[in-house]
């Protein structure tokens, strides 16, 4: 690990390690995910989902992540990446995860979070709420028609 290269993208400014690169568009954002080893998304707050790391596994990278939030759902343990909570368990996972398939990745992630998956849910959720009248209550069937 320690040969590794450390990418830092997105918002902000250099925090003292790794190579700052700034907001980055999709296209180079797909790459640079798809070339690394892993990517690394320690959140310090309860993470409500997290696009990179969904962004990554599409890229058939797994992920370095804390062990909460969202994460808990989006990262199946040791398969996709790894959740972590110690240093120690971090350092672990910078090591393991090189041994994780990225083609079963790639394709978790496509068939749970691709616009093919999602948007009929949405789409479901969206004709829910035209059904919605008094205090919140759905319409049964009989009454839309």
């Amino acid at each position: 690990v320690s040969q590794s290269r450390y990418i830092l993208a997105g918002p902000g400014e250099q925090i003292g390690y790794g190579e700052f690169v700034g907001s980055v568009n999709p296209e180079e954002r797909a790459k640079l995910m798809g070339g690394a080893i892993a990517t690394f998304v320690p959140t310090l707050y309860i993470e409500p989902f997290g696009n990179v790391n969904i962004e990554s596994q599409a890229c058939g990278t797994p992920v370095i992540t804390t062990d909460w939030g969202a994460f808990t759902e989006t990262v199946e343990q040791g398969k996709t990446g790894f959740r972590c909570r110690t240093l120690q368990e971090f350092i672990d996972a910078a090591e393991n995860v090189k041994d994780l398939d990225r083609s079963y990745i790639r394709k978790q992630a496509i068939a749970k979070y691709s616009l093919d998956v999602i948007g009929p849910k949405y789409e479901k959720y969206f004709m829910d709420l035209l059904t919605l009248w008094g205090d919140g209550w759905y319409q049964t069937k009989e009454k839309v028609n």
